[in-house]
């Protein structure tokens, strides 16, 4: 433990009732400490954000248990993903035990099983369209150097692209950023058309513009630079179009641009946060103002060659309505991106990602059906029960 609220969490997702009232209780005691707080929480995720929840708390000893008790009462904005019972509190160093967890109240309704028919019989008709997709992708973003530096890489190239038929390849805009990174980005695009035998769709997000674009001047963390009191979209802007120009000099055009790999996140590896405007977070860059000043300079210097621009490609659903409804003008936007993220064990139980999926859907009606891209998801499929929670995602995804 490093921090004070690092510790033992379970989830209970599914397993309690909106609007119920819950007992919880837990002995805790200390290992290497005389005293020090332990702290009982839910961690909550919904349309609302990320929530805290304190229901109890007590001073362990290194010489007793000592018991914590309290009640929680569930109550959910939009669509629940995450729901975790978190125990925490301690100084960092200070190990501690927790037993006995209890959580008890009434159990939550459970859907209706239907049991499987060996026998039942499916009709396809292939003269029956219900959608038309863009294709289906894969990424290579931060590892470039495990394929190119590969002693296997050309069996690779027929496997990752011959083989899956690849449509589209999402790659990291690594202009000024990493020059061996983009070499091998160019290398694994030319590599992957001679393995394919045709040209593929190219998509290109950014993990963070290059440090002299940040306000940190780093590419973990910040936002865009100020001069002059004002956020750098303009230069933002130029740094976008300069990336295509490198590209398109080594032969490569890009098909979809995403300005911001998961605007929303301040992730502890290269990344870039902007608020949905400055006026809802005055300390990050608006990702609208972000997003239409990368739009009109790439529709001015390119005009009907610029990429198909996309937005918001938040790490979940349930972030992106504040995003794309504060957009200056939704017929700049091709397609809605997003991830498949916070939500609790959803890449072993891919069904749970359904009720977020509705309401996302529900979204993009009320502000303009557009193609939807889903490019990332939660977990990596290593054993064949976690590939076949992938194709049921997949499924899912497509349905």
């Amino acid at each position: 433990r490093t921090q004070t609220w690092q510790g033992a969490k379970q989830s209970v997702f599914g397993r309690i009732a909106e609007g119920k009232t819950y007992k919880v209780s837990a002995w805790a005691k200390l290992d290497n400490a005389g005293t020090d707080l332990v702290t009982i929480s839910f961690e909550k995720q919904d349309d609302s954000g990320i929530n805290y929840i304190n229901v109890a708390n007590a001073t362990a000893s290194d010489t007793a248990w000592v018991q914590l008790s309290g009640e929680f009462t569930m109550t959910v904005t939009g669509v629940l993903t995450v729901l975790d019972i978190y125990f925490e509190g301690p100084k960092p160093g200070v190990n501690f035990y927790i037993d006995d967890v209890q959580v008890y109240g009434p159990e939550p309704e459970t859907p209706e099983s239907i049991p499987p028919n060996p026998n039942a019989a499916g009709h396809i008709d292939a003269n029956i369209h219900h959608q038309i997709i863009e294709g289906l992708g894969a990424s290579t973003a931060f590892y470039t150097p495990d394929l190119v530096n590969h002693e296997k890489k050309d069996e690779l190239y027929n496997l990752l692209f011959k083989d899956l038929s690849l449509d589209i390849l999402r790659i990291h805009n690594y202009c000024d950023i990493n020059p061996q990174n983009f070499d091998e980005t160019v290398e694994i695009i030319k590599s992957g058309r001679e393995a394919l035998g045709r040209d593929m769709k190219i998509m290109i997000s950014s993990w963070s513009p290059p440090v002299y674009l940040k306000s940190n001047n780093n590419l973990i963390g910040g936002t865009l630079e100020k001069n002059n009191g004002k956020f750098v979209y303009d230069e933002f802007a130029q740094w976008w179009y300069e990336s295509l120009s490198a590209l398109k000099e080594e032969g490569i055009n890009v098909d979809y641009l995403n300005i911001q790999n998961e605007p929303d996140y301040p992730a502890p590896y290269i990344s870039c946060v902007f608020a949905a405007t400055e006026a809802s977070d005055p300390t990050l860059a608006g990702y609208d103002k972000a997003f239409e000043t990368v739009w009109q300079k790439l529709n001015a210097e390119m005009g009907q060659d610029m990429p198909k621009m996309l937005a918001p490609e938040t790490s979940s659903l349930g972030h992106s309505e504040r995003y794309i409804k504060n957009l200056d003008s939704l017929s700049h936007v091709y397609g809605y991106a997003h991830h498949l993220y916070n939500c609790s064990f959803c890449g072993e139980f891919p069904d749970r990602f359904i009720p977020s999926m509705k309401r996302f859907n529900e979204l993009v009606a009320k502000y303009g059906n557009k193609p939807k891209f889903q490019t990332e998801f939660e977990v990596e499929p290593i054993t064949w029960a976690g590939a076949m929670s992938t194709a049921l995602l997949i499924h899912n995804s497509m349905t």
